[in-house]
């Protein structure tokens, strides 16, 4: 992977590979997760960020895909294939809760170490998992 600047990035996965760009406020840039790759499927999806030179905070937030705690997952592993260390890394996962059968879910945002977000179960899900 090639050093990045640092600043908070959205990113999407692809069969290993990472495609990236700095996160922009100005709204009239429309470039979203999905324009990576023209509105294809990914295997993971989210923003990043980047502080001193080391990746510090890895999320799921992306409003194009919608990625649950399985792809965020699949990411932080090809994070720590790559030689990223996950003990200063902390993850921060947002998913769809079921409160009861036949309600509309709410969405729960969970932080923790990367270390034990690869162990953790989330609360039972309705999510959108590809």
């Amino acid at each position: 992977m090639e050093r990045l600047d640092d600043g908070e990035y959205m990113f999407v996965l692809k069969k290993g590979h990472f495609y990236a760009r700095p996160e922009r406020s100005d709204p009239s840039e429309r470039f979203h997760h999905f324009t990576f790759l023209a509105n294809g499927r990914v295997d993971g999806a989210g923003t990043w960020l980047i502080e001193e030179g080391r990746l510090t905070r890895v999320t799921n937030h992306s409003g194009s895909y919608r990625a649950g705690a399985g792809p965020l997952k699949r990411v932080v592993r090809w994070l720590r294939s790559y030689g990223i260390g996950l003990d200063t890394l902390t993850v921060t996962c947002t998913v769809e809760v079921e409160i009861r059968l036949g309600y509309p879910s709410r969405t729960e945002t969970f932080e923790m170490p990367a270390t034990h977000f690869l162990w953790w179960l989330p609360p039972r899900m309705k999510g959108l998992f590809f």
